[in-house]
């Protein structure tokens, strides 16, 4: 079953054009991705290993996340991407927006600009059981937040995830900010 995508401009504008996932790389083409950081009540961040087979950075150490499909808005991408790459679907009040930003890459000779939205989801409980997808998860842990910029040193990572934290790192290793009022 093909994949489609809606096609994004550099501001973040829906075109109203749609391409299959297996033909990303136009020029001016941007496409919404979602990056979602799941910290658990003790403070670990789970992070997952994408299959050896995958076309896109294969064998790499991720936090969970992919392609908005089309008519996709990024939290429904995040909640179906979450769904299906762990078996975890935390109640909305869980996740939080952390923010986007745009990110453009080459690999395998294919040209991409990705407008990559971040969220946070905070569990209530402590390292829950996952359910990886076959087809895209080969392995997953339950990283303590102090020690995960070590873990992303040490390991190949796809590039969103280094990115995301870079940006995001004092929210992810904190949890949600506490609310006035």
């Amino acid at each position: 079953m093909t994949e489609w995508l809606d096609i994004y401009d550099s501001h973040g504008r829906a075109t109203g054009r749609v391409q299959p996932r297996d033909q990303v790389g136009g020029e001016d083409d941007y496409y919404l991705t979602v990056r979602i950081w799941v910290r658990e009540a003790g403070g670990r961040l789970l992070v997952t290993q994408r299959q050896r087979d995958r076309f896109w950075y294969p064998n790499c150490w991720e936090c969970p996340g992919g392609f908005a499909q089309a008519g996709e808005t990024g939290f429904v991408a995040a909640r179906r991407e979450l769904a299906e790459e762990t078996g975890l679907e935390p109640e909305e009040k869980a996740w939080r927006l952390l923010g986007d930003y745009i990110y453009e890459d080459i690999f395998s000779q294919h040209r991409y600009h990705a407008i990559v939205a971040s969220y946070l989801v905070q569990l209530a409980e402590e390292m829950p059981d996952i359910r990886p997808q076959a087809e895209e998860v080969s392995g997953w842990l339950w990283v303590p937040g102090e020690d995960y910029p070590a873990f992303q040193e040490e390991r190949p990572m796809e590039p969103f995830t280094p990115a995301s934290f870079q940006l995001y790192s004092e929210q992810i290793l904190t949890g949600f900010p506490k609310r006035k009022g």
